[in-house]
C-alpha cells in the first residue's frame, strides 16, 4: 500500500498497533478496511448516545448562528454521502447491539486555500470514563511513517 515505518525504533504500543493493522487490512469493494487496534480485546464501550445528542444539538445551535459555515459543513456532509464514506441509515435498519458514536463539529481554517471547513471527529470525547482514543492503541504517527 505504500506505508513504511520511517524510523527503526518504535514504541511497543506502536509495534502492536502496526501488527494489528497489518493483520487486519483488507481491500473490499475498491476501499481499504482495517480494524481498530484495540489495546486488549474489543472493549465493551458504554452507549454514548446521550453525549453525542448533546454535542449535535450544540453544533446545530452554533451553525444556526453562522449560515456560511453551516452551508460549507452541509456540503462536506453531502460529499461524504456521494463518496459513500457515510450513508443514511434506513429507519428499518436493525440497531446494533452496541454502538459508539463519535461527536463531530466543523473545523474552520480560513487560512487554507482549499477546504476551509471540514468535519472534526472527537475520538477523545469521554463518556463514563472511556473514549475511543483511551481504548485504542496509538499507531505510528506521521513522524514515524512515510507514505509514498
Amino acid at each position: 500500500m505504500g506505508i513504511t515505518p520511517r524510523r527503526s525504533v518504535i514504541t511497543s504500543d506502536e509495534s502492536v498497533a502496526w501488527h494489528k493493522f497489518s493483520k487486519s487490512i483488507q481491500f473490499e469493494n475498491g476501499r481499504y478496511v482495517v480494524a481498530v487496534p484495540w489495546q486488549n480485546e474489543r472493549p465493551s464501550l458504554p452507549n454514548k448516545r446521550p453525549l453525542a445528542d448533546k454535542r449535535l444539538e450544540s453544533t446545530a445551535r452554533k451553525l444556526e448562528k453562522n449560515p456560511e459555515i453551516a452551508e460549507a459543513y452541509q456540503k462536506v456532509i453531502e460529499e461524504y454521502l456521494e463518496k459513500n464514506y457515510i450513508y443514511r441509515a434506513p429507519l428499518d435498519e436493525p440497531k446494533p447491539v452496541t454502538e459508539w458514536l463519535l461527536p463531530h463539529s466543523p473545523v474552520v481554517r480560513a487560512d487554507w486555500t482549499t477546504t476551509k471547513t471540514r468535519i472534526g471527529f472527537d475520538a477523545s470525547a469521554k463518556f463514563q470514563g472511556k473514549s475511543l482514543n483511551s481504548e485504542a492503541l496509538p499507531g505510528p504517527t506521521d513522524r514515524t511513517c512515510s507514505v509514498f
